[in-house]
C-alpha cells in the first residue's frame, strides 16, 4: 500500500514538474554547524563556514513550490580546552575546527503564507568531498572516518522582496557520521542563513 502512494505521489510530482513553469536561482550564506550526541571527552562546539548553492523553483500552484538546489557546504564543529584520552595529555587551550567539506542536495517544499513570507520543509542528502582541520588531527582525537555521506531533514523560511530573498533552514543529520563506531556518534547539526537572487521570471 505505501509503496503504490509513493509511485503515485511520484508520478504526480513527476508530470507536475513537467508542466510547472521555473525560476533560477543563486544563493550565498552561512552555515552555523555541529555535532550533536557526541561522546567525546571534550564537548564539540558550533562554528561558521560558508555555503554557495545553485537552484531551481518549479511553481506547482500559486502558493506551492518544488525546490531543487545544490549547494557547496562546509560544516563540521570546533572543540577547546585540554582533557586526557587513553593516557594521552592533550594541551591547554588547544583549537581545533574540524570541517567537512559537503556537496549536498536539498529538495523541499515552499508554503507560501503571505505575499513576502514562506515555510519550507525537505530532505538534505550530503556527499563528502574532503576534510580539512587545524591543530588537533583525527588520528589525535582517536576518532574513525567520517562517511562518504550524511541525511537529514530541514525546516525552516524564506522572505522575499521582488527577486532578492532570505532564508534560513535548520538540518538535523540521522544518521551516525562516524564510520563503523560503536562507541561514539555524531548526527550533524546546522543552521543555515542564506541570501539569494533569482537570475529568470
Amino acid at each position: 500500500m505505501m509503496k503504490t502512494i509513493f509511485n503515485l505521489f511520484s508520478l504526480a510530482l513527476f508530470v507536475g514538474l513537467s508542466t510547472a513553469s521555473s525560476q533560477v536561482y543563486i544563493a550565498l550564506g552561512g552555515n552555523y554547524s555541529s555535532v550533536a550526541k557526541s561522546t567525546l571527552d571534550l564537548e564539540p562546539r558550533y562554528q561558521t563556514n560558508p555555503a554557495l548553492g545553485l537552484g531551481k523553483i518549479f511553481n506547482l500552484t500559486e502558493n506551492i513550490h518544488f525546490n531543487t538546489e545544490i549547494q557547496y557546504s562546509v560544516k563540521g564543529f570546533k572543540t577547546k580546552g585540554a582533557y586526557i584520552r587513553e593516557g594521552t595529555i592533550f594541551v591547554p587551550n588547544a583549537n581545533s575546527n574540524y570541517r567537512v567539506h559537503y556537496l549536498d542536495f536539498t529538495p523541499h517544499i515552499e508554503l507560501s503564507t503571505g505575499r513576502y513570507v514562506s515555510v519550507l520543509a525537505g530532505v538534505n542528502a550530503g556527499l563528502k568531498l574532503f576534510e580539512t582541520f587545524n591543530d588537533i588531527t583525527l588520528e589525535e582525537l582517536n576518532l574513525p572516518d567520517h562517511r562518504k555521506y550524511d541525511l537529514g531533514y530541514l525546516v525552516g523560511g524564506k522572505i522575499s522582496y521582488q527577486d532578492i530573498w532570505l532564508r534560513m533552514m535548520i538540518n538535523l543529520g540521522l544518521i551516525n557520521m562516524l564510520d563503523d563506531s560503536p562507541t561514539l556518534v555524531h548526527e550533524s547539526r546546522n543552521v543555515q542563513v542564506t541570501v539569494g537572487v533569482n537570475l529568470n521570471q
